[in-house]
């Protein structure tokens, strides 16, 4: 009886080894196949990009901020509010200087000016005489909406919890007007909207400050203004579209796009599309396309990546990313 446990401890033995040594032979085989499984979020990678402003003050030399109005032509916390966080902004523009408040009431009082809607006419001449040239930056404020929520839903446990939500959106149109020519050179409007949540809670959840909100609000709003005016970097996040055929592929090119290697990552993607099995494939095809213009797009190529996108969905009409790429290059 013992000979035989012996024996069949030694084939269990066996056994077990066979299958460790299956495993592992499998192991490598399954990383090259699909890394998926241990990172399925390889094919996304964030591009910093430095961005021009969309209007350049320097020319300009001076700026005046006429003023900062509520929707009812008025001044209030809010508007002061906005004036400060805007005029501490511009401040820290080389080469701009700012015209202090004091001196801005003191010549707007000297002309007894008020806003009749002819922006233009009213705030160009007296500031005219003072300045050889300038900008004079006229902003209202739009929208300014607060609103409160008291949500609910039911914990595990089944009992009810309950939290408060304060959301602010804020909206402020600017218009800058040369004093040279009297003519309105830029206007834009700039969105905002912040929101705070308490704490899920079985009693009754804590108040929120509207002003917290708000503030919170205004700082979002003015990193917004400043990138108007400054050369700013922005984070582009690019999600590369997956396909068996050039997984592998693809893979490098992530790498190669993480640490700026954009040529090197460009002629790659372009190689994909002449892959024997690509080629076979239009669904393959067509990411692939969608891979290479994704990359133009955000590496300034707009006409190759408007072109490559649109190659994208004539392959695949069901590949909607390149549809979405195609408006977005209009």
């Amino acid at each position: 009886m013992s000979t035989i446990n012996l024996r069949i401890g030694a084939y269990l033995k066996k056994i077990c080894f066979l299958i460790l040594l299956i495993l592992l032979s499998n192991l490598n085989t399954l990383k090259a196949q699909d890394s998926d499984l241990f990172n399925s979020d390889w094919n996304k990678v964030t591009i910093t990009r430095k961005v021009t402003p969309e209007f350049n003050l320097v020319p300009y030399k001076n700026l005046i901020i006429a003023e900062i109005l509520n929707d009812r032509s008025r001044q209030n916390n809010e508007t002061s509010i906005l004036y400060n966080k805007i005029a501490a902004e511009i401040h820290k523009i080389p080469n701009v200087t700012l015209l202090d408040r004091e001196k801005t009431n003191l010549i707007l009082q000297e002309y007894k000016l008020q806003s009749s809607g002819h922006v233009e006419e009213n705030y160009t001449t007296p500031f005219g005489k003072f300045f050889s040239s300038g900008i004079i930056m006229i902003g209202r404020i739009v929208n300014s909406d607060y609103k409160r929520e008291v949500n609910s839903f039911k914990a595990l446990n089944g009992k009810t919890k309950r939290y408060r939500k304060g959301i602010q959106n804020l909206s402020i149109s600017i218009q800058l007007i040369d004093i040279k020519t009297t003519q309105i050179v830029y206007s834009k409007t700039v969105d905002a909207k912040y929101a705070i949540e308490t704490k899920p809670d079985y009693n009754t959840p804590p108040a929120i400050s509207e002003n917290e909100v708000f503030l919170g609000c205004v700082e979002k709003l003015i990193v917004k203004f400043k990138n108007l005016f400054v050369a700013h970097e922005v984070d582009f996040k690019i999600k590369f579209q997956k396909n068996s055929k050039f997984n592998d592929d693809l893979k490098d090119i992530a790498a190669l796009v993480q640490v700026e290697e954009f040529e090197l990552a460009h002629e790659k993607l372009k190689a994909i599309l002449n892959n024997k099995k690509v080629v076979k494939s239009e669904k393959a095809l067509s990411s692939a396309y969608y891979n290479l213009a994704m990359l133009e797009l955000y590496t300034d190529k707009y006409l190759e990546a408007k072109k490559n996108a649109k190659m994208g969905y004539l392959k695949n009409p069901n590949n909607n990313e390149c549809l979405k790429l195609i408006k977005i290059l209009q």
